[in-house]
């Protein structure tokens, strides 16, 4: 009987993740299991399974006892958890039991907790790898959530695990994960930094972290010299060439954005730029 319910509550989470239930569905079936239960505000956080635990005998076991800690400790933090298991990922969709207080902060906590309780067993089921997907008011809406979690995960898996991996903190990153898949990001960055990594390859010219330190530092010469090290006449030398290879309308708005957005997808490719 608690595998059959299980059964139908894994499918029933399922659905809602791909939107298949309305307002009034979702209203219903959560307060059959809650009568009090709070719907202002719906995160979803995706974790990896570890493979190891994956083909372990005792797996189901596992994962039942590692989902009644993560309940436990989430609901320490004022949320009600719904979890299920979708191919190699965890879904946990938190219900903000408590949202007039901020989320962030309970959410890393229960997770950080989550972590160390795996800290010294033979077989972690959580991977340190999982994303936060958009905290949203609408239960209809929460697919948009949990796309975004598997954004915040694909983010990852290009520029290495985050501190914080929060999908409403990847910024910039959102817009060059959707250009890379898409297509479009390598042909954009060789069309407005394309001239100064071969000049760098070549020359060593350093033209591509005195553009980015140039930048970032809104176009002060004294503070970019002084933040590379250099002498004046050096970075007036290497701004004519970046101004020779880029046009000298490079710190025009509109066009410093596109730099600014390739120099980003530069460094979500290849490293941060050194």
């Amino acid at each position: 009987m608690e595998e059959k319910t299980r059964y139908k509550q894994n499918l029933w989470i399922t659905d809602w993740l791909n939107g298949k239930h309305n307002a009034q569905e979702i209203r219903d079936y959560m307060f059959s299991i809650k009568p009090s239960m709070k719907l202002s505000q719906t995160i979803v956080c995706i974790f990896h399974i570890v493979s190891a635990a994956e083909s372990s005998k005792d797996y189901e076991d596992l994962l039942l006892q590692k989902q009644m800690i993560a309940r436990a400790l989430f609901e320490g933090e004022g949320f009600y958890l719904m979890p299920t298991v979708i191919g190699d990922q965890i879904v946990f969709i938190l219900l903000d039991q408590l949202p007039a207080m901020p989320c962030q902060e309970r959410i890393s906590r229960a997770i950080q907790r989550l972590q160390k309780s795996e800290a010294n067993q033979e077989t972690i089921l959580f991977s340190p790898l999982f994303g936060i997907g958009k905290t949203l008011s609408d239960p209809t809406r929460v697919k948009e959530s949990y796309q975004t979690a598997q954004e915040t995960i694909e983010i990852q898996k290009d520029t290495g695990m985050c501190a914080s991996p929060f999908y409403h903190e990847q910024h910039v990153n959102k817009v060059i994960l959707k250009m890379k898949q898409t297509g479009i990001l390598e042909s954009f960055i060789d069309e407005y930094l394309g001239k100064l990594i071969l000049y760098d390859r070549e020359k060593n010219g350093q033209l591509l972290k005195t553009l980015k330190v140039y930048l970032a530092l809104c176009g002060s010469k004294q503070d970019t010299a002084k933040e590379l090290f250099v002498v004046r006449q050096t970075l007036y030398h290497r701004l004519d060439k970046i101004s020779a290879l880029l046009g000298d309308d490079y710190m025009h708005p509109d066009k410093r954005i596109a730099i600014e957005l390739a120099l980003h997808g530069f460094e979500y490719m290849h490293g941060a730029i050194v």
